[in-house]
């Protein structure tokens, strides 16, 4: 591939725009298993968009046929954005993501004629979504750092 500056400049917006989300992250974080359910939404997101810019998934990347991927991120981000990043919120908005991926894959099956490569980069990418919706889930059972006791601060015990 012979890259142009249009190229870098879009590769390092989109390094940016990650690096800038896991900041946002990091701040909204209540444990390592919320960073890592957001690692995979953001990498997924990441994955997506690079591969559908430089290839295409579907056929070439002017195919209208990779639009569905869109929906995809768009329904991320916007339920993300609804749910504040809280994790019960974001185990939604992963789950909607999900939801959206697999109708996104049987429309590249159906529709546009997917191949077996398509098929097994949908079946990744679903099973990423799903597992992030998943750790979001876990994240959203556990109290945040500041809200969780010390075993000291309960005082005296009566035994």
């Amino acid at each position: 591939m012979n890259w142009g500056i249009e190229d870098f400049v879009a590769a390092g917006l989109m390094l940016a725009l990650v690096a800038g989300a896991f900041l946002l992250a990091r701040r909204s974080s209540n444990g390592p298993t919320y960073l890592a359910a957001f690692a995979l939404a953001v990498g997924s997101a990441f994955v997506v968009v690079w591969v559908s810019l430089a290839v295409g998934i579907i056929g070439e990347q002017d195919n209208p046929a990779n639009l569905f991927y869109a929906a995809v991120i768009g329904v991320g981000i916007g339920a993300a954005m609804t749910a504040r990043l809280r994790p019960k919120g974001m185990a939604i908005a992963m789950a909607a993501a999900t939801l959206v991926q697999v109708c996104a894959s049987l429309a590249a099956y159906f529709l546009a004629g997917a191949d077996l490569m398509v098929l097994v980069f949908n079946a990744a990418l679903t099973g990423s979504l799903a597992l992030s919706a998943f750790l979001f889930l876990i994240a959203a059972g556990r109290k945040s750092a500041p809200e969780m006791a010390s075993p000291f601060d309960a005082g005296p015990r009566p035994y």
